[in-house]
Parts: C-alpha cells; structure tokens; sequence
C-alpha cells in the first residue's frame, strides 16, 4: 500500500489552445471554390445552343461544320441527329456568347454549297474549304432557339437599307426569289419570298427595294409584271416590247408613281400593293369612277366584247361594260343594249382632280348631253380585220337627224347610227331591191312588141305605096309652080308677099318631104330583124339583168363575210 502511495500513475496534460486545426480544411475548401469557378467561368463563357431543322445533312458534319455570320466563324455544329418522324435532321450548335440577343424568329439559317440557279452561280468556295452554315440574324423579333432552315439561300440580308413591300397578284408568272424590280428599267430592288394568301385566291410577292429609291414609291404607285414579251399590233405597227434580257430571262416587277401622286406620303415599311398583269392593266385599274350609258345598235354585235373600248375620234374615253339580248313581250321584239362607262378621268374637259366624283361625273353627263344636241352618234367600228374585233366609236355628224338623250330606268341611252360597212351594205341591198322591182323584163317585151310593131309598119307596101305617091305629088307639085310662074307672072308680081309666102310653104314642105324619106329609111335600117342595133339593145338588156343579180350576191355575201375583203373567198 505504501508502495502505491509513493509511486503515483502520472496523467497526460490536455492542451486547449486549438490554433493549427482548420487549416487541414482549407485546403479542399480552396479546391472546391477553384472549381466552382472554373465551371462557372465555362459556363458563363459558353454562347447559345441552337436547333435548326433541315430537309437532310448534306455537307454537314458534327464537330467540323463552321456556322459562319458574313463569313466570320460564329459557332460550331456539335450533333446531327435524325427528328422524331425521320422526315428530316436537327442539327444542334454552339453560338458565341454575344450572338444570344439576335437569336429572334427573324434569323435564318442555310446551307451554304455550290448552287448553280436563274440567279447565277454561288457557293463556288466550298468546293475547296467545304460547306458551311450561314446566319442572318434578321431584325427584331421574339427571342428563340429552334428554327427551320431555308431551302435556298435568300436573296438579301438583313442590314440592307431599304423598304420592303408586300405585292398582291393573281398568279406568280415567272417570278421567283431573286427575280429584279425595276424603276424605268433600272434594278433598285428584288423579289425575297413568295406565298399563298390564307384564302388561297392570290399569291403574295415580298419585295425589297433599295434606298434611296425607295423614296420613289407613294400609296399611289402602280407596280406591274415585266416579265416577258409586250406584242402590240396597232395602226402604227407591230412593236415588241421588252423590259431588259433579264427580266426576259429570271421575271421582274416594275412600278412607277403618276404625276399627280408624286406629293403624296410615302408609303410605309409592308405596305401592301396590287401587282397588275401588264403596264396597261396598271393604267385602268387607276380609273375609278365612271357614268353608265346604254347603246341600241342596228348592226350585228359579232365581234364586240365586253372590255372593248369606247373611243372618241380614237382617243379612248370609256369602255363596253356589258351585251346582253332582251326580249320585249309587248312588241314581240328582240334587242341587244350594249352598256358602256365612260371614264371622267380620261376626259380633261369634264373636270379635274380638284372637284368631287359627284361634280366630275355631272359635268360629264352635261357634256355629253351638248354634244349629242349637236350631232354626236355611236357608232361600231371594226378594229381589227383578221381578227373581225369590234369597238365603239363616237364622233359628230353634224347632218344627222335631231336625237336627244333619253332615260331607261336610272340609264341615258345616247343615239347611235349603222356601221360604215353596214350602211354601205344596206345601200347596195336597197338598189338591188329596187333593180329588181324594176320591170326589166315587161319594158323589154314592151320594146320588142313596139320594134316588131315599128317595123311591121314600116316593111308594109301601103306606106312604100303612099310614099311613091306622095313624091309623085311633090313633082307634079313643082310642075305646077313653074307653070305658074310662066303663065301667071303679072298677077304673082301683084301679089308678091302671098306668093312668096306660098313658095316658102312649098319649100317648107319639099324639105319635110324629103328629110321624111331619109327618117323613114334610117329607122327601116335601125329595126330591121337583121339590125345590129337591135340585137345590141336584147343583148344589153339581158346583161343588165344579169349584173343586177351578181351585185346582190356579192353584197350578201360581204354582209355575211366582211372579213373576206381581206382574205379572199374561202374554198368551202
């Protein structure tokens, strides 16, 4: 015990000062701050990732295909893979940082590879360097991350200053994307895209046109297809008309603004415009107000169409709007009116554009109205001969009978007056009419009966007879006279003015006689049944007759086959 007492077991001393401990978790701590870092540093480094849907990856290779904006590296392809339906690819890439704020639904992506197209040759590059994905990134927009490539490489980018426009037109024609606008043929723009309208009735062309001559275009411009080739046959010719080889070859628009427009304000980005067919389409279809009138013609409408123009001494002035055939039951008659419109824009006279519609088309109404007074007619004029083409044509006739305008409901009804060919027609079938109510036939059985009557008369031997007498008349006549000229001179020198006038008597009657005996042998010769006077007159007549029926059949023919003036009778 007393052992244990003086040998105690000694204890360990505890420290309590702690200062080297928590370094050992510095260490770790500092490497996981280092890399939280380091992955936020990437993370925050990394640019956007992108989807784009493409109809197959021709040229496009994950982790070597660039995606290039203006030819600068932007981005990488990193994935190709097929879409859910397999009716296509995804393609996914990397963008840098910067570019996340253009990422909107107006960026387009495309391929870019060697095309050959309408509008030239392109991508050529690639052949050696390889293709590649090109970006635009567009103008406003929502932001997004998946989009749709484009089939085909757009025909401009964004960046481009200008105005884009929306054409509205019935059909595409030649157009495509690329295709030139054209402002007095020079290109200052072209066709971007093209589509259906919702209702599918009409097609929509995007158009770009570049400033400055943007500034060019008004409300009130009036754009047109170029493409292709204008064939006019008129009275000045043929002419061919074309745009430039170009828009012969790849479609074109044009547009120009009218004289009067060009104060008007200019017309906004997406404004929307009709895209007329031709220049001339674009021409009327500025005519907007018109006056009604109907025509009541007696010559065949044939060869008249609805559009057909109304023209006065050949300046166009309005156009046929309607023909139509009605049948009055109360008279049993059938009639054809012919609506046209005349056009007050067309008319300087009626106004100008300082008035009102209302006041232009009143004008119009009583121009009109003073020009019938003083002889103005409708009249159907042939405007084409081979084609047989009919239009309307005013003008004054001054010796026409007087016509005033009349109402048929809400409609005047202006005077018209038959067709030159008709009139001609008429007049020729009028005097055939008459030849043939002539009594040709009973005046010639009259002739013959009044020659054979003549010359029964004068091959009778009572009047050779009577003649022979009254000659031997006439000789014992002159005996008498000279005896008495003997024998009874004292009583004769006493009554000098009774003979002489006796004397002049018997000369008188000497001359009668004999100027008788040469009329009564002339016309024995002339009647004679072997006369050639006589067979001449049978013979004259008979042509007569026949000519007669010749012209009437020629005239009938005409009036069935004006153009055969042209052409020559047909074989059939």
């Amino acid at each position: 015990m007393n052992d244990e007492s003086e040998n105690p077991i000694p204890e360990a001393t505890v420290s309590r000062s702690g200062g080297g401990a928590w370094v050992i978790w510095l260490i770790p701590l500092t490497a996981l701050l280092i890399g939280a870092w380091l992955v936020y540093q990437s993370w925050s480094e990394q640019g956007p990732v992108v989807t784009i849907r493409f109809a197959d990856a021709s040229g496009i290779e994950p982790r070597k295909t660039r995606i290039k904006l203006r030819e600068v590296d932007v981005g990488v392809v990193e994935d190709v893979q097929f879409s859910n339906d397999l009716k296509s690819v995804v393609v996914t890439g990397s963008l840098q940082k910067n570019l996340a704020h253009v990422l909107t639904d107006s960026t387009r992506f495309w391929v870019v590879r060697p095309r050959i197209g309408s509008a030239g040759v392109s991508g050529l590059g690639t052949l050696v360097s390889g293709g590649y994905i090109a970006m635009d990134p567009g103008e406003g927009g929502q932001r997004q991350r998946d989009f749709v490539g484009l089939d085909e490489p757009p025909s401009l980018v964004s960046g481009n200053p200008g105005t884009a426009y929306t054409l509205v037109a019935k059909g595409l024609g030649s157009l495509t994307i690329g295709s030139k606008v054209y402002f007095r043929q020079i290109p200052v723009g072209e066709v971007t895209a093209y589509r259906l309208t919702d209702d599918r009735s009409s097609v929509e062309v995007d158009i770009f046109v570049f400033s400055p001559n943007d500034a060019s275009i008004r409300r009130a411009t009036r754009f047109w297809n170029s493409s292709g080739v204008n064939l006019n046959l008129d009275a000045q010719g043929l002419r061919l008309e074309v745009e430039s080889l170009a828009a012969l070859a790849t479609g074109g628009i044009s547009f120009d603004t009218p004289a009067e427009a060009k104060d008007f304000p200019r017309a906004r980005q997406g404004s929307v415009f009709t895209l007329y067919k031709s220049e001339a389409d674009s021409r009327e279809a500025s005519i907007n107000v018109s006056l009604p009138y109907l025509l009541y013609f007696q010559d065949t409408v044939r060869g008249l169409s609805v559009g057909a123009p109304v023209e006065f001494r050949g300046i166009r002035v309005g156009s046929v709007t309607r023909i139509r055939i009605r049948h009055l039951a109360d008279s049993d008659r059938v009639e054809i009116p012919v609506q046209i419109e005349l056009e007050p824009d067309r008319i300087p006279i009626a106004g100008d554009y300082t008035i009102s519609d209302g006041e232009r088309l009143e004008r119009l109404n009583e121009i009109t109205e003073k020009l019938v007074a003083k002889g103005l007619r409708a009249q159907l004029q042939t405007g084409n001969l081979l084609t047989g083409s009919l239009y309307v044509e005013f003008d004054l006739y001054p010796d026409a009978p007087p016509a005033r305008i009349r109402k048929e409901g809400a409609i005047s009804v202006l005077p018209t007056r038959p067709n030159t060919l008709a009139s001609i027609t008429t007049s020729v079938r009028n005097v055939l009419t008459r030849l043939e109510e002539f009594p040709i036939k009973r005046i010639g059985d009259d002739i013959g009966k009044s020659v054979a009557g003549l010359n029964s008369l004068i091959n009778d031997p009572a009047l050779g007879k009577a003649i022979g007498e009254l000659s031997s008349a006439s000789a014992e006549l002159k005996k008498l006279i000279a005896s008495l000229d003997r024998e009874a001179a004292p009583m004769l020198r006493s009554f000098d003015g009774v003979a002489g006038d006796a004397r002049k008597t018997v000369n008188q009657a000497r001359n009668a006689m004999v100027q008788a005996e040469k009329t009564l042998a002339a016309l024995q010769g002339l009647v004679g049944e072997d006369s050639p006077v006589r067979s001449r007159l049978v013979e004259t007549l008979e042509e007569l007759s026949g000519a007669a029926r010749s012209i009437r059949l020629v005239a009938d023919y005409l009036e069935r086959y004006p153009e055969a003036l042209i052409r020559g009778k047909s074989p059939n």
